[in-house]
Order: structure tokens, then sequence, then C-alpha cells
């Protein structure tokens, strides 16, 4: 049946084993150093898994094959004066070639408004190597200032990490960001601006309420880029007093649940840009672009009198086919045994996440919280953009509690972030790499 028959999905690409035929020939030595050498090879063959290395003559750097266990097809002896020995071997190895390292070093700010140069809230890897798309391997440094999470395995904020790719440079910019133009109106409600050094903009927007099920609605302009697509949103907002209900752009409604400990990201869900646009009408996203893009920010106080939210900004990061979106628990500690751990790591390669600690410590890796979407990734022509907030509310802290748990800490604006990145290219198809 036809992948793209009526209603059905398009299939996702997969690639068959590789095979590698070898010619081996030894014409001298003794029988007993031909059954020796047989042997040794046979050993190697029978393994779990091995690496070969191929490189072209004239080329700069090799790749590397990942065999699976194989067997000799042919092995033929020819008992001349001088004992000759040809094998012939098919290997089954993995469709890929994977080249060298590659690797990299940038250090994020956490303010989503910074100089570009300071690579607020993401970063870029260079135009990647390779065929086909790559695994990311991210390391990210655990800043000081970030006390530890109640107890291991319980942390009660997450960080979140996604990376998009650019085809040829051109196309998919920085995340949007946006806060609102005005006050707003709304029954029930008051709202005010005023300066604040906790927010990213200087300033806050500060709804409050008196009565329950009290709303307001708040405008604000976003500049999308050329054509539609959809976007994950965030707010950074500080709550107080009890449970609001945030929603912008066609997105649901989110839960927002939180107490006054600063400034944090709370996820909002996906909106499309321009909203105007729709799957149905704009299947490949061929839209026009749009200068700007007026939308609404809609708050909503649920369940008792005297709530705050003081709204900072929001911050729209691409997502769809091209992206890789990924939220963990992050950071845990272990008083019993362990001290904070100086690394948070998102292993891609190996499909694993860990937190690392320093030397002195007996176990140097251990597992973090819990994974939700896809390990960032790198794809060739073009560089991908990385998206990073360190301090986003935590949806479920396993008790029950509504989506937007607060994160217990505060958001730190402009602390910055080391991240370590690398990948190994993957090649499919077999020449001489750069």
């Amino acid at each position: 049946m036809s992948s793209f028959a009526d209603g059905s999905w398009e299939a996702s690409s997969t690639y068959e084993d590789r095979q590698i035929v070898i010619e081996l020939g030894k014409y001298d030595g003794s029988p007993m150093e031909h059954a020796t050498d047989l042997q040794t090879l046979l050993r190697i063959l029978d393994r779990d898994e091995s690496w070969l290395m191929w490189q072209p003559t004239a080329t700069d750097d090799p790749v590397f094959f990942r065999t699976k266990r194989a067997d000799t097809s042919v092995v033929d002896m020819m008992l001349t004066a001088a004992p000759q020995r040809e094998v012939s071997l098919a290997i089954p190895a993995h469709p890929f070639a994977f080249g060298l390292n590659v690797s990299g070093v940038v250090e994020i700010l956490n303010n989503a408004l910074g100089d570009s140069v300071d690579n607020p809230m993401g970063a870029e890897v260079p135009w990647a190597k390779g065929d086909v798309e790559s695994p990311l391997w991210l390391a990210f440094q655990t800043p000081a200032k970030y006390p530890p999470a109640v107890a291991f395995n319980e942390a009660k904020y997450r960080s979140v990490v996604s990376s998009w790719h650019i085809p040829n440079g051109i196309g998919v910019p920085d995340p949007i960001t946006a806060a609102p133009t005005g006050t707003g109106v709304g029954g029930g409600t008051t709202a005010t601006f005023t300066a604040d050094a906790t927010m990213t903009t200087g300033n806050r927007y500060r709804v409050t309420t008196s009565s329950i099920n009290a709303s307001r609605i708040l405008p604000i302009t976003v500049t999308p880029v050329a054509g539609a697509r959809d976007y994950r949103v965030f707010l950074r907002a500080k709550l107080s007093g009890g449970r609001v209900s945030a929603k912008v752009g066609n997105a649901f409604a989110r839960l927002l649940r939180g107490t006054a400990v600063g400034p944090e990201w709370f996820d909002l869900g996906v909106t499309r840009l321009p909203t105007a646009s729709v799957e149905d009408s704009d299947p490949f996203n061929l839209s026009p672009p749009v200068d700007t893009q007026d939308m609404s920010l809609l708050i909503q106080f649920l369940d008792t009198t005297g709530a705050t939210i003081d709204i900072d900004l929001l911050m729209f990061i691409p997502v769809g086919p091209d992206c890789r979106y990924a939220t963990q628990s992050t950071y845990p500690t272990d008083p019993g045994n362990y001290s904070d751990p100086t690394m948070a790591i998102l292993d891609g390669i190996n499909d694993r996440r860990y937190a690392s600690w320093s030397a002195a410590v007996g176990d140097q890796n251990r597992y973090m919280g819990g994974l939700e979407g896809d390990l960032p990734t790198v794809r060739p022509g073009g560089p991908t953009k990385l998206s990073f907030l360190p301090v986003v509310a935590f949806e479920n802290n396993g008790t029950g509690n509504e989506s937007g748990q607060n994160a217990e800490i505060p958001d730190p604006l402009n602390t910055t972030t080391v991240v370590s990145w690398s990948y190994f290219p993957r090649y499919l198809y077999l020449r001489g790499v750069e």
C-alpha cells in the first residue's frame, strides 16, 4: 500500500545494512602461521561489533564503518611449494560511515534580549559535515548559582533544548521574542506597567484580580518569518497566590501554578505564525511574509482572589519536521552520596542523558530525570540553531499537580552557561571525505 494514499502518513526513511566485501591473501609463511592468522581473523569477525577504518589514497581524513558479526564466505588453500591462502569476506555494517569527530564550545547568555555576540538563549553549530542527519552530544556546565534540586530524581525544574536546521543558511531566524504592548482589557482585573530589574525587558506588566475566574487580554505584536510554521511558545513570568491559565495564538490554554520565587519560564504549547495560515490551506509553508502579527495573551485567574502574575515576555521557538525538541529535569543531587553535579549531558550519539560530577566523586556519571521529545541533531547543507532555556517550570512533579508546577527556583537572568557540542558526521556515499 502506498504511503501517499489518502489519509495516510508519509513513512520515514530507512536504510539497509551495508555489505563490505574484502579480499585477503597470504602468500608466504608456514602452514602453522596460516592457521594462526586465520584463527585471529575469525575471532575478529565473531565480535558483536568492530570498527573498520577506510581512507582512499590522496584523501585528507578516514571514515569508519561499524561492522557486525560476520563469517568468511570463501577460504581457498593452495598447497604450493610455499603455502598460499586467499580469503573472501562479506561483512555486514551499519549503513553509514562515520567521520572524525567535530566539536566546539560556546558560551550562552541567559537573556533573550542580549546582544547577538553573547549568544542570547542559544547558539549556532556551523554547517555540518556528512551526507545525512547526525546526533549531537551536548554538555551544559552547571552554573554555581543554580541551587540543588531537592533530591536525586526529584528535580523540580527542567531545561529545554531545541535544535533546528537552516537549509543553505536561509529561512529560519533566531527565536522570536515579544512583550505586551499595553495593559489590555478585562473584567475583575487590574494591570499596571512598572520597572522591574528581574525582568528581561526591565519592566513588568502586573495583572492582579479580586475575583475568581477573572481574565485579562494583553496585546502583543510579533514579527514572524517568511512563510508559515509552528512555534513552541514560552512565557517568562512570576506567579503568586494561585492558579492561572494562559493562552496565546491558537495554542490550547495552559494551566500555570507557582509561588513568588521569581520569574521563570512556562511552556504554553505550540501555535502557528502567521495565525491566519493553517495546515489545510498552506501545507507546504508557502505563505507570503508579513511584517507584523497582532496577537493577544489571555490570562485567566481560576480559583482564588488576590492572585498576581508579573509578565516579562514571550519567546517563540521554531518547531516542526526540521526541528528536535527535548526537555528534561536536570541538575539533580543526592545529598546522601553526591555533591551538586558539574555538568548535564544530552548524549544523542549513544541515546543517553546523564549528569557528570567532578573526579573527586566516585560515580561520575549518573542517570538524570525523564526526557521528553527527541535529542538534538545536526544536518548537512546548513547551520544548526540551538535554543537553551535553563529553568522551565516542571509540568508534573510526581504528586499529580497540574502542568506548570512551579520550578521552585527563579530563572537566573544574565548568567552564562558553557555548552560543549560534538558530533560524528555520517556518510552514506562511499568516497573520500574532506
